[in-house]
C-alpha cells in the first residue's frame, strides 16, 4: 500500500497547554483535549506526514518501540480523521 499524507484541516487553531493542547474547528466549533503524545502528534504532522515518520519520531522522541509508537499513532490519526481534524492524501 503507497504511503499516505497527512494534511491538517486548516480550519483548526491549536493552543499547548501544560498537560497537552486544545483544538478548536472554527467551522464547527468543536473542541478537543490533547494529552502530551497526541499533541506531539499533532505538531509534527507539517514535518513527518506519513504514520511510519510519526511513529519513528514518538520512538526517537519518547521511550516506546516502533511497534507500540506505530499503534498510538495510528489510534491518534483515526480519531483526527473521524472528527475531520485531519485528512490523508497520496504521498
Amino acid at each position: 500500500m503507497p504511503a499516505r499524507r497527512l494534511v491538517k484541516n486548516p480550519s483548526v487553531v491549536c493552543t499547548d497547554m501544560d498537560e497537552g493542547g486544545v483544538l478548536l474547528d472554527l467551522e464547527s466549533t468543536a473542541y478537543y483535549s490533547l494529552n502530551r503524545s497526541a499533541l506531539r502528534i499533532w505538531n509534527l504532522i507539517d514535518e513527518a506526514p506519513t504514520l511510519d515518520q510519526l511513529a519513528a519520531r514518538m520512538t526517537a522522541e519518547f521511550e516506546v518501540d516502533h511497534e507500540r509508537a506505530l499503534q498510538s499513532v495510528q489510534r491518534i490519526v483515526t480519531m483526527l480523521e473521524s472528527e475531520r481534524l485531519v485528512r490523508t492524501e497520496p504521498a
